[in-house]
């Protein structure tokens, strides 16, 4: 029996974490039209063993990403303002490939699908000020402030990387961080998902256009 609560709460997050994110790889375009509406497109796999867990009390909490087809379409149908374009999966010896188009009607519902479902956010979008599109990344498990655990998670990771590319309803003029493209409306933006989780303070993404 373990006595250390702080200790087993820390072998708990390293379960969840690994359940969630060093099994993953994502890649997500938005295209966001003037109205703020738009299409986005959404990529990630997860490993196979990770899919046949069906998530406890302790993991409900972090359901960032949808494991399945069923979990992916009950989300959806949560939030009124994203509609299913297209969906599908791809399945290999490692892993489970889950793609999908959906069509927003606003970027507030690209919020609401990470973080209505989850005890804390994991990113936030705005573009209240005009001609100024601003994306923030949070650490998706603020709980982990060990050396130690983060030491232990560490080794659970390969170079997995979370790759941003947007859309604007303009020609992008600067962007704080990241890449410009030869389309003169796209803008991208890379992390590495391991860097996430030494956040001590979200990670903005700021993109200027006209």
């Amino acid at each position: 029996m373990i006595k250390n609560k702080k200790y087993l709460k820390a072998i708990i997050i390293l379960i969840i974490t690994s359940f969630f994110l060093s099994c993953l790889e994502i890649e997500t375009k938005i295209e966001i039209k003037e109205d703020l509406s738009g299409v986005w497109n959404l990529t990630y796999r997860i490993m196979k063993e990770v899919s046949l867990i069906t998530p406890g009390k302790e993991l409900s909490g972090y359901n960032y990403f949808p494991l399945n087809e069923t979990e992916f379409k009950k989300r959806i149908d949560g939030i009124p303002g994203l509609d299913l374009i297209s969906f599908s999966t791809k399945d290999t010896i490692m892993y489970t490939q889950i793609s999908s188009e959906m069509r927003f009607a606003n970027t507030n519902d690209i919020q609401f699908f990470f973080n209505t479902y989850s005890e804390n956010e994991l990113i936030t979008i705005d573009l209240t000020e005009k001609g100024v599109f601003k994306l923030a990344i949070f650490n998706p498990f603020p709980e982990i402030g060990s050396t130690e655990t983060l030491n232990l998670i560490s080794q659970l990771y390969t170079d997995k990387n979370a790759e941003i590319v947007v859309l604007m309803p303009g020609i992008v003029k600067e962007s704080n961080k990241g890449l410009l493209s030869e389309n003169p409306l796209e803008a991208s933006y890379s992390i590495k998902i391991l860097e996430t989780l030494k956040l001590t303070e979200p990670d903005e993404w700021i993109v200027s256009y006209e």
